[in-house]
């Protein structure tokens, strides 16, 4: 599944998450829009928010 919009809220990423793993989905790659290396942090809060914290390693 390729998505072609550009998830810009916690509430719009934990739908699109949500809607994936009901959907049997168990890997996302999310690609930024931006250089800055702060969109890292940003997308590990954004997460967690979201009620899906990063694991692994």
């Amino acid at each position: 599944m390729v998505r072609a919009d550009t998830l810009t809220t916690t509430e719009h990423l934990r739908a699109e998450l949500t809607a994936l793993r009901a959907a049997g989905v168990t890997d996302v790659v999310l690609h930024p829009t931006s250089s800055g290396l702060e969109q890292v942090e940003l997308l590990a809060d954004a997460l967690h928010a979201a009620g899906f914290p990063l694991t692994g390693g």
